[in-house]
């Protein structure tokens, strides 16, 4: 199961077109400063990883880019049934992100 924290992470990478800079994140989401020296972030996405990807080791779905994380729409389907029934919730209950999920490749 997706702690609150976790949700909001990846809510925040979907509306803002699959991903986010580290800033991003630890402003946004967490309510750090965004020069912030803290782990905290990579522990989340860590924890999300293990959940979502089939090999967490080897991320497909949720991925490190040079500035912060990106979610591959590509891999949606390889992942745990958990996300996928998280796609189906956020895209009924935001507007917003339902858009992105809806469309082929949201990050691109």
């Amino acid at each position: 199961m997706l702690s609150k924290t976790e949700a909001d992470l990846l809510k925040c990478m979907l509306t803002h077109r699959g991903g986010c800079d580290r800033a991003t994140l630890l402003q946004d989401v967490l309510g750090y400063h965004p020069e912030a020296v803290t782990n905290t972030l990579e522990t989340h996405i860590w924890r999300i990883r293990r959940k979502i990807e089939a090999s967490p080791g080897e991320p497909r779905i949720l991925k490190t880019t040079g500035t912060g994380y990106q979610l591959v729409v590509d891999q949606y389907a390889t992942g745990s049934d958990e996300w996928l029934a998280y796609l189906r919730h956020i895209s009924d209950t935001c507007p917003s992100v339902r858009d992105i999920v809806a469309s082929d490749k949201p990050g691109r």
